[in-house]
Formats: structure tokens, sequence, C-alpha cells
């Protein structure tokens, strides 16, 4: 008798327990949510380069990416510490165009870059929070950099343009930021108008750039040649328009190029105090 009502509760046990792992299987988007939240993290952060620098503001559009490339910096370090510091493989690198003409160019973009992967976990701490022999911590390593390479864009104004759509269309995107088995995140901090000189197409209302007057046609679109891209969350900061209408225009044309090529987690983000930028970035990071 004792063996049957032994038998009957572990079989009662068992049975709650398979059914709270069942639970837990499927669940279609929070499913995905959590898996990708699980992943190691490959951040990159694409700097617009262009004549957007020049613009009077206060703050000034330098101060205003650095501020914001700080906080995507501060979410790293925040998502990198913990138990999983050991084991982690997580990626940050920040990348521009067009790049300014220095001899350190090449030196400052490998300033810029932050791969866990290929070090020991001492140095990966020592890589995030910099030590008493000379090593500077992340935070400051970039500001550094991005200062030198945001003032020497501002003294040589080779203002051409920053191909924004090239850099999907050509699937320079999935060489620079995609991983297989990483959450891939690209921030680009751009004003939403998308255009080199050298590359200018249209196909009827489609086009491969964005200025003024693409956008007083209500049916034009961004070019989306690709698609396949299901594997990048992309946020674009700082779109800027003194017109409400004209950014919002920005938004839903960025918005539906994004969507074609297969994107499924992406927002587009006007212009603002750093502060309030922050708070939309943190939204769409921790989503």
């Amino acid at each position: 008798m004792k063996k049957t009502v032994l038998f009957f509760t572990v079989l009662t046990t068992l049975s709650i327990l398979l059914s709270s792992c069942s639970s837990c299987v499927g669940g279609g988007e929070n499913e995905d949510t959590t898996n990708s939240k699980n992943k190691d993290i490959n951040l990159t952060v694409f700097l617009d380069l262009s004549d957007r620098l020049a613009k009077a503001k206060t703050p000034s559009q330098m101060e205003r990416d650095i501020a914001i490339v700080e906080n995507l910096v501060d979410w790293f370090q925040g998502s990198t510490f913990g138990p999983q510091l050991l084991e982690t493989k997580n990626c940050m690198k920040v990348f521009f165009y067009p790049a300014p003409e220095d001899p350190e160019i090449n030196k400052w973009a490998s300033d810029l870059l932050v791969d866990l992967s290929k070090l020991t976990p001492g140095d990966k701490k020592k890589t995030l929070l910099g030590d008493q022999s000379g090593t500077p911590n992340m935070k400051i390593r970039f500001d550094q950099t991005l200062e030198k390479i945001y003032e020497k864009a501002i003294q040589e104004k080779k203002w051409i343009g920053c191909d924004v759509w090239d850099f999907f269309s050509s699937k320079k995107v999935d060489n620079q930021c995609i991983k297989d088995g990483f959450r891939n995140i690209l921030v680009i901090l751009s004003d939403g108008y998308f255009y080199h000189k050298n590359n200018l197409k249209q196909s009827g209302d489609a086009y491969s750039y964005i200025n003024g007057n693409t956008l007083t046609n209500p049916n034009s679109s961004l070019i989306a040649e690709r698609n396949g891209l299901e594997n990048l969350e992309v946020l674009i900061v700082e779109v800027s328009d003194d017109d409400p209408a004209i950014r919002k225009r920005i938004e839903e044309v960025i918005g539906n190029w994004l969507t074609a090529m297969g994107v499924k987690h992406y927002d587009v983000v006007p212009t603002d105090l750093p502060i309030n930028t922050k708070t939309a970035i943190e939204n769409f990071l921790n989503n």
C-alpha cells in the first residue's frame, strides 16, 4: 500500500513539473523576446558624419552624438557585468562615414571596438573599466576618440553625404552588423536625410535617397533591393527637421523601407535633448 501511494505521489509531482515546463515552451513573440535577451550582444553604432554636423544647435550635434554613444556604452556595460562576464562574447563597435582624412584614422577606428569574445576574464574587466596601469575605461576611450573624429570631420567639411541606403542595399550591413547566434542591434545616428552625391537612383516613386524633393511626393519611398534582415534590430536616432509634418514623413519612409527588408524590431526617433533621447534608447533596447 505504501509503495502504491509513493508511486502516485511521484507520478503526480512529475506531471506538475512537466505541465510547468510545457507552459514555458512556445509563446510566439514572448519566446522570441526571451531568446533574444538571453543571447550575447552584438551592438553596432553607425555615425553619419555629413553636413548635419554643421547645423547650429544647442547642444551641438557633436555633443548630442557623443552623449548618445555614452548611453549605449552604459547599457552595454550593464548588460555585460554579472555572472555572465566569464562566458560573455558581447561585442560593441562604432564606425562612421565619411571617414576623415587623417593618418590616425585606422587607430581611431580600432579604439572604438570592444570584442569580449577574444579576451580573458581579467582582460574583459580591464577593457570595460580600465585599471591603474593607465588603461582607460571604455567610456573615456570612446569619448576621447569620438571627439577627435568629430573635430576632424567638422574641420575638413567634406560634406559628400552619408550613404545609409547603400550600406543596407549592398549588404555591407550583413558583414558589419550581423553575427549568427547573437542579438544584433544597429543604432544609426542620422538626421534621416539619406543621401550620397555619387549614388542617386530612381525607380518610379522609389529612390535611393531622401531629400526635400522626394519628401514632397506623398507616394515616395526608398528602394528596397533586398530582404532577409529579420535577425537585425535597427534604431535610428536624431532624425531632424523643423517641420513636424516633414519629420513624420521621414520616419514613415524609413520605417516602410526597414519593414520591406525584413526588420521586425525598429524605431525612428526625432532629435531631442540627450536626456530625452536616452529614455527612447533604453525603451528600445530593453523591449
